[in-house]
């Protein structure tokens, strides 16, 4: 699943990334740390060069052994304030290494934020400096439009969290890289029932959305303002919850994040 990114502003987009407001959100509570211990526990034994790409606060490679070589990465200098290990500004469509200069490519929930103008470029890139493995997380069988909003100034709908696209399984996820196989996954973080597509087709329908944050920002026109008004009644966001619970009802919580460790092939 996609939404489309092609009218994204990428100026808009450096501006929500740059949004000291966002970082209050990333990186915090429980279900981090619950991620930060299940990359150690799939973390190869013999890598001593690592480049976190997306670094954001450096919620990863801050708590990294101090004799490793680590470089974070990332596109926003407000985020990358908080990196305490060596750090640079780049974009992962473009990265500033050489082939092969780094054991281990980390890439934590990036790619979900791609636009089609970056996403294929950047899986090249990651093959490209990865010496021998990389560390992909996404979020998992996500539904894009379950924090999508209308921008009450241009009206496009956008996902909140600037994600574009979701990962539906493990093996589309593995058939991404080609240079390299998929050696073993996890799945982590809370867990919880998906919204159904007929669920949200009625509250999308009806102009139920997630209530306006701070933070939010259109990628399409830049608006930060939230709507002048409630686009729905209390009655109605009832309604399209319970209608969406009661589809949902056999349905089995999945976990949020998938974590997968992938070897280059020989």
């Amino acid at each position: 699943m996609r939404i489309s990114s092609h009218q994204l502003n990428e100026q808009h987009l450096r501006s929500f990334w740059n949004n000291s407001r966002l970082w209050l959100q990333y990186g915090n509570g429980s279900s981090y740390e619950e991620r930060r211990q299940a990359l150690e526990s799939i973390m190869p034994s013999n890598v001593t060069s690592i480049l976190d790409v997306g670094t954001g606060q450096g919620e990863v490679i801050n708590q990294l052994p101090l004799d490793l070589k680590v470089v974070g990465l990332d596109i926003s200098c407000t985020a990358l304030q908080k990196v305490r290990r060596p750090k640079i500004i780049g974009k992962i469509e473009a990265l500033p290494f050489s082939p092969t200069s780094f054991d281990l490519v980390l890439c934590l929930e990036v790619l979900e934020h791609l636009p089609d103008s970056a996403f294929f470029s950047a899986i090249v890139e990651l093959q490209r400096v990865a010496k021998c493995w990389l560390l992909i997380g996404v979020p998992f069988k996500e539904n894009l439009l379950t924090r999508a909003v209308r921008c009450p100034s241009c009206r496009h709908l956008f996902n909140t969290d600037t994600h574009f696209r979701a990962f539906a399984s493990v093996r589309r996820i593995s058939k991404l890289f080609r240079e390299f196989t998929l050696q073993t996954h996890l799945l982590v973080g809370p867990s919880f029932e998906r919204k159904t597509l007929l669920g949200q087709w009625l509250s999308l329908k009806l102009g139920v959305y997630i209530p306006w944050e701070s933070y939010f920002l259109c990628p399409i026109c830049g608006n930060t303002e939230p709507p002048l008004q409630r686009s729905h009644s209390k009655f109605l966001a009832n309604l399209c919850r319970r209608f969406d619970c009661r589809l949902s009802r056999m349905r089995t919580p999945i976990p949020y994040w998938f974590i997968g460790l992938l070897q280059r092939v020989k």
